[in-house]
C-alpha cells in the first residue's frame, strides 16, 4: 500500500470521526458547528490562522508533519465540507502546511 492509498483509506475514517466529534460537542452537524469545532481543535493542537473576509473563511494550518499529513488533512476536510456544505473547497497543500477557503 502506498502513502496515498493509506491517506485515502484513513481519510474515510477521519471524516466519520470528525462528524462524530462535531455532533458530540455541538449536538448538530452544520457549517457553523463544523467551523467552530475545527477552530477549537486547531487552537489546542496546531499553529493556524483563521480569517473571515467578506464571509469567506480562509484557514491556514502549519503542522510540520510532512506531505502525507497535509494530504490526510486535505482529504478529511474536503470530505467533511462536501458532506456539510455540498460544495468543494479550495486547497493549497505543501509538505508542512495546508490552506483552504470556504464560504459559510
Amino acid at each position: 500500500m502506498t502513502d496515498l492509498d493509506s491517506v485515502n483509506v484513513t481519510s474515510k475514517e477521519g471524516k466519520q470521526t470528525m462528524k462524530d466529534v462535531v455532533l458530540f460537542i455541538t449536538g448538530k452537524y452544520d457549517k457553523e458547528s463544523l467551523i467552530n469545532v475545527i477552530d477549537a481543535w486547531l487552537d489546542s493542537t496546531m499553529h493556524h490562522k483563521h480569517e473571515v473576509i467578506n464571509g469567506r473563511h480562509e484557514i491556514v494550518i502549519k503542522h510540520d508533519l510532512g506531505h502525507a499529513w497535509s494530504l490526510y488533512l486535505k482529504n478529511v476536510l474536503a470530505e467533511v465540507f462536501q458532506d456539510v456544505c455540498g460544495t468543494e473547497i479550495e486547497f493549497q497543500v505543501t509538505p508542512n502546511a495546508l490552506l483552504f477557503n470556504c464560504d459559510i
